[in-house]
């Protein structure tokens, strides 16, 4: 045991994999095979007594592991027309209305025709296709009413950040926000990134408070979050990487996301995700709660933990890329890059 760790190995494959002690009887997918196992009981520590020795006290270690260069294309994944035909049809069927009302006015001005009095000249308008106001991807359940309130008066729906008991926030279009429940610095920082024109990429709130908000490219404000996951921030901030996610819980895990890295606190945490970004390709979004931890790749998902498994499902019959995730217990929200589809479970 080193830390109060201890290790264990696979009963399907024989891997070799670390674990904490209060992981006892969680069950996750094995990053050697995939198989589903439980985290056995730890063995009992060895403690050796050495006198007269003062420990060193040793910073704690960033491991910064670079995403995968190649994008892992799994069975069944849709490509680009398929994948956006919802509104590619409306609107090339829309184009086609467009040219059509052109060529009957300019054919009818040349011949020197005139409109029956009364009748006013067809407008050649475009609109966002309907799909994007009423997709099929997008739907709701439970009691949140002022979550969905706010989601109906908009056209998409980007973020929603979901505790049990402390609150939610929910942003639609641009910037669009509505907060319920939380804590006022967490709205005070919301009001400020939108009075400066900033667009919000991502927010996290705990149970007990704390929180996290991305903005920009790479910025963010935040309270509480752990001491190392602020220095990961940071990196990615000096070296001007894209920041897509970061999402912590009250325990101290935590994972950040860039355009070019991830970073996360645990041992076990990095064994999962190495997993993962070598059976699906590069890591895009996660999310950590009290209880469980999801993980959204290029190919494919991993889940750890308390995972409803409505959330399981949804997730792998999506047929869009899936940019941001928010777990709290049995609810659930994950939506495309800019909102336009989404689902979720509240």
């Amino acid at each position: 045991m080193e830390n109060g760790n201890f290790t264990f190995a696979c009963p399907h494959c024989g891997q070799h994999l670390e674990a904490e002690p209060d992981m006892v009887g969680m069950e996750f997918d094995c990053p050697g095979c995939g198989k589903m196992l439980a985290v056995p009981s730890a063995p009992p520590p060895v403690i050796t007594v050495i006198k007269d020795v003062e420990p060193a006290a040793q910073p704690p270690v960033i491991t910064v592991v670079t995403q995968p260069p190649v994008i892992t294309v799994v069975k069944g994944r849709r490509d680009f027309f398929e994948k956006n035909k919802k509104w590619l049809v409306p609107v090339a069927v829309g184009l086609a209305a467009v040219l059509l009302v052109a060529g009957v006015v300019a054919a009818r001005s040349r011949s020197g025709r005139r409109h029956p009095a009364g009748r006013a000249v067809p407008s050649a308008r475009t609109e966002r296709p309907s799909s994007f106001r009423h997709s099929p991807s997008q739907t709701f359940s439970g009691p949140r009413k002022f979550v969905k309130e706010h989601i109906a008066k908009n056209d998409n729906c980007r973020i929603v950040a979901i505790t049990k008991t402390n609150g939610d926030v929910v942003v639609c279009g641009d910037n669009n926000w509505a907060a319920s429940g939380c804590p006022k610095g967490l709205t005070d920082a919301l009001r400020e990134i939108d009075h400066k024109g900033e667009r919000i990429t991502d927010v996290c709130l705990t149970e007990e408070g704390r929180y996290i908000v991305l903005f920009g490219r790479n910025a963010a404000r935040w309270m509480g979050i752990p001491a190392d996951m602020e220095r990961s921030l940071r990196t990615y901030n000096a070296n001007d990487e894209k920041i897509y996610s970061a999402t912590f819980n009250d325990a101290g895990d935590w994972i950040t996301v860039s355009d070019k890295h991830y970073t996360c606190s645990a041992t076990w945490l990095k064994a999962w995700l190495a997993g993962g970004a070598e059976k699906y390709g590069i890591l895009r979004a996660a999310a950590v709660s009290t209880d469980a931890a999801v993980a959204c790749f290029d190919g494919g998902y991993l889940f750890f933990g308390n995972v409803p498994e409505d959330l399981k499902d949804a997730l792998r019959e999506a047929d869009f890329d899936v940019r941001i995730i928010k777990i709290a217990g049995s609810a659930w929200f994950f939506a495309s890059e800019y909102g336009y589809s989404y689902r979720a479970s509240m």
